[in-house]
């Protein structure tokens, strides 16, 4: 998160992004086909390294992180 908005997160913005790691985990798990499809978006064809439950969750707080107001982007 540092990287994205140039300071650490407090201790309220920790909990939200582990309760959505958490949340999104449970989710992807009970619904797998979601998380393939979340997870072959721009890929010619899925690779067999990377446990797509894991990958889907965690795009989701990245995507958190950078959706925030105060993210670094550039146009």
């Amino acid at each position: 998160m540092q990287r994205a908005v140039s300071r650490l997160p407090d201790a309220h913005e920790v909990a939200a992004l582990q309760q959505l790691l958490e949340t999104s985990n449970n989710y992807y798990r009970t619904n797998s086909a979601e998380a393939k499809k979340a997870v072959a978006v721009g890929l010619s064809a899925p690779s067999q390294e990377i446990n797509p439950v894991e990958l889907a969750s965690w795009t989701a707080v990245a995507r958190a992180i950078l959706n925030l107001d105060e993210a670094i982007t550039r146009n």
